[in-house]
């Protein structure tokens, strides 16, 4: 998403457009499973997006969420409805790994005055609420867990108790993951009331072992570990099963570190997640699972047409680290920021004529609407009232004074 300071019609993406909103995401496809899986990699704000009113302001507007949390739940839910693939599916499971940093996608962007760099526990609260609506449209099981952390010494992070209204108390979020959930199904692993395949399964991919329960991802610090972990069957005094002789050197390798794996249990793989560097240097990262399961198999709507204007992942990855995530992108001014805005669009634009996907990337005016000036009356006249801080009870500890010996 870009925006622009000034109204007015023109082409794409003019040199007025900023960027102010980016989200990577990975869509994978298991068509024997009738499995599909949503991966969200990177989300990030630039800063140039409509300014946040004041608390003065917003007390006299009605209950509102944010555009970016708009756009996020409109586009994860795009993706979790049945009817948006193209091959039947049964099971959609979508995953977040919410680690807090100061730029995503947009380098230098926490340097604008107008971007809020929300906290580790901030953002794990903010990617709870905007899941929950997201939950609730499509009704999925949602799981979130803190690696390092038992249910109850999250609460610090994430309330254990929410309003009944709200839409984080209606999602019903279970802490822990869902891999230990029998009657949860999971990509290769669906429930015995599912009719996914007919075809017999393998031992090894019937087995429900860290290799076949935990998803690996791309830039995931959780297929790092897993990773890590198969890795240590190369290490010596490794102790494997008796690996066929006939079987190819790829082969046995490939054998040794799928036993690895299998050594160690789910439950422990999540335990040893907490004392990795990305989750006990001090910050706090949460895991979100959400999925959701269409009953009975029905037949799937019929599959939508594939866009002219799709690039290949490897060309529109291309385009982003150099366009748009490179270190000389200056995304805290807004004169480098319209420019570097310019490049990527001007370079998708050819990128997409090659491909024969016609002129230009779709795009769609959006007019948001501004805030009434009766309501900004309103506020400078009649501010909230702030209730009185309560006092706070100290407890002051006794010094203890060493016995005099006689």
């Amino acid at each position: 998403m870009c925006t622009r300071p000034t109204p007015g019609r023109t082409r794409l993406c003019p040199h007025a457009w900023r960027l102010a909103y980016a989200l990577e995401l990975y869509v994978y496809t298991l068509p024997r499973e009738r499995a599909g899986l949503v991966y969200v990699s990177k989300l990030d704000s630039s800063g140039y997006g409509p300014p946040t009113p004041s608390p003065a302001v917003r007390a006299h507007l009605p209950p509102a969420r944010s555009l970016t949390s708009t756009l996020t739940a409109a586009a994860l839910h795009y993706f979790l409805v049945h009817d948006h693939w193209t091959t039947p599916i049964d099971h959609i499971s979508l995953h977040v790994l919410a680690r807090a940093q100061d730029a995503y996608l947009f380098p230098s962007s926490h340097k604008h005055p107008n971007k809020r760099v929300l906290s580790d526990a901030a953002l794990i609260r903010w990617w709870q609420t905007c899941l929950s609506h997201v939950a609730l449209s499509v009704q999925a099981r949602a799981f979130y867990l803190i690696p390092g952390y038992s249910r109850l010494d999250s609460h610090a992070i994430v309330p254990l108790h929410h309003a009944n209204d709200s839409a984080v108390s209606r999602a019903q979020w279970q802490y822990g993951h869902p891999y230990h959930l029998a009657d949860v199904p999971l990509p290769l692993h669906p429930c015995a009331w599912e009719h996914r395949h007919a075809a017999t399964r393998s031992e090894a991919l019937a087995a429900r072992v860290v290799p076949t329960m935990i998803p690996v991802f791309p830039d995931d610090p959780k297929g790092r570990f897993v990773k890590e972990q198969a890795a240590t069957a190369h290490e010596p005094g490794a102790s494997m099963k008796p690996i066929p002789r006939a079987a190819s050197p790829a082969h046995r390798e490939a054998i040794a570190e799928r036993q690895a794996l299998e050594r160690l249990s789910v439950d422990g793989f999540w335990e040893r997640m907490g004392f990795r560097q990305e989750c006990c240097s001090g910050n706090a990262v949460g895991i979100f699972v959400v999925s959701t399961t269409r009953q009975g198999g029905a037949a799937p709507s019929p599959a939508p047409k594939a866009r002219p204007c799709s690039l290949p992942h490897p060309m529109l990855e291309d385009l982003l680290l150099k366009h748009m995530m490179q270190d000389a992108c200056v995304w805290h001014d807004p004169t480098e920021a319209a420019t570097c805005t310019q490049r990527l669009f001007d370079a998708m634009d050819r990128a997409i004529q090659r491909k024969g996907g016609g002129d230009a990337a779709p795009h769609a005016d959006v007019t948001l609407p501004a805030i009434s000036t009766d309501v900004l009356e309103r506020a400078q006249t009649h501010p909230p009232a702030q209730a009185a801080p309560s006092p706070a009870s100290v407890r002051v500890l006794p010094v203890k004074k060493k016995a005099r010996r006689s």
